[in-house]
């Protein structure tokens, strides 16, 4: 007669942290399958098992050799196993032991004979289950082999605990950004507020302010209102994107699009430093699939970044290209240049480089945030700059991006 092991006393606790994990009935995954055909190969065994123990069966996280995805609770070995979380758990000779002899898993299909458990036990001591070995001929485990053994559970439930720490990462990802949408949107709603009254009154749309100092106080009202915003819709982008929330709204759009729009934006802010905007355009150039309004934003940021480093009455070149690699975008100035160590700065998120020609600062956002939209086009971005020689922003989209003539 198959006897069941009974539950621990701490059996409530050992189901809740088993739940905590949100691991069962989880599709396989590698790193774990991988870990069980090392264990298989190590101990020689035709059968090996990530098993969990619920409530009233054994799920199976990994395994090889068997097809089953789970089994009674009541037949299962490592049932018993878990009662001694410090301990290997070996049965030599199923047939010889009273617990297991008349277990249909031993009379019948998969002919259990040997099996050895290695417990998965937790930080506070609960075994959650085990990494088993089986064959179907009695046996034992060579010393060597036991500690293999050993040595590959505590690999399972490291595993686990990288799991429950990426989903606690994720769901404090998910929680920042609920909290960044809605503080952006109290505060976008006064902002709004200020920008659209201090514009009348800089324009002096009901009559005049009475004294030139004000106008010039609504002025700057307005344009720290405007940057603030600025700062706000940078750092909610970069948001979306660490927590994998930024969806491409794709259209096929000609590549000169992007690029005049944001030059044309750019004029008066460039016009205000006597720097010159070229465009190098070849009038053959093709139409890509991607998101516009995405590229069009890492243009802004790139061209920005160029008139705040380039000092009055240089140049800033917009060019585009097509070759083998797909459609490359350059931004090129004749700014003050970086070195590296000022480079890899730039490419950080929050990273600020202090100079005397950028006569204000930003959210430290643009070029990361630039480089995360690239990358999910499947692009590349890259940053040429020596000290003195200028920089130059280089974007490639990758071959697919293009579409074809005909299309």
């Amino acid at each position: 007669m198959t006897t069941g092991a009974e539950p621990g006393p701490n059996e409530a606790a050992r189901l809740a942290e088993l739940a905590a994990y949100n691991i069962l009935d989880t599709k396989a995954e590698q790193a774990y399958d991988d870990i069980t055909y090392l264990a298989s190969q190590i101990c020689g065994t035709p059968i090996a098992l990530v098993s969990l123990i619920d409530t009233d069966r054994q799920w199976f996280k990994s395994k090889v050799g068997v097809e089953a995805e789970q089994t009674s609770r009541d037949l299962a070995f490592c049932a018993h196993a878990i009662q001694r979380p410090q301990e290997l758990f070996v049965v030599r000779d199923a047939t010889q032991d009273d617990r297991f002899s008349s277990n249909p898993l031993v009379v019948t299909d998969p002919n259990i004979r040997f099996y050895a458990g290695a417990p998965l036990v937790t930080s506070s001591g609960n075994a959650l289950g085990t990494l088993c070995v089986i064959d179907r001929v009695p046996r034992e485990l060579a010393p060597s082999e036991r500690q293999s053994l050993l040595a590959l559970s505590r690999m399972v439930m490291a595993q686990m605990d990288l799991r429950i720490s990426r989903d606690r990462a994720e769901a404090a990802d998910r929680m920042k950004m609920v909290f960044l949408a809605n503080m952006s949107h109290e505060i976008r709603t006064p902002l709004n507020a200020i920008l659209g009254l201090s514009e009348l009154m800089t324009i002096e749309a009901l009559g005049p302010l009475g004294n030139d100092e004000y106008l010039e106080y609504a002025s700057d009202i307005n344009a720290s209102g405007t940057h603030l915003l600025s700062l706000i819709n940078d750092i909610l982008d970069m948001s979306r994107i660490e927590a994998n929330e930024l969806a491409l709204a794709e259209t096929i759009f000609p590549v000169t699009d992007p690029v005049e729009t944001a030059l044309r934006m750019l004029a008066l802010h460039a016009d205000g430093k006597h720097i010159a905007l070229h465009t190098s355009l070849p009038p053959d150039l093709p139409a890509i699939y991607a998101d516009e309004r995405r590229i069009t934003q890492v243009l802004i940021n790139l061209v920005t970044n160029a008139i705040k480093f380039t000092p009055d009455n240089g140049t800033v070149t917009v060019s585009a290209a097509v070759d083998a690699g797909g459609v490359r975008l350059e931004v090129a100035d004749t700014g003050i240049g970086m070195t590296e160590e000022e480079l890899a700065t730039a490419l950080t998120m929050f990273g600020q480089i202090h100079n005397d020609v950028a006569q204000q600062s930003g959210s430290g956002l643009g070029l990361p945030i630039s480089q995360r939209l690239v990358e999910a086009h499947d692009g590349t971005f890259r940053l040429h700059s020596s000290p003195g020689g200028g920089t130059t922003a280089v974007i490639t989209l990758p071959p697919h991006r293009i579409v074809p003539q005909a299309a």
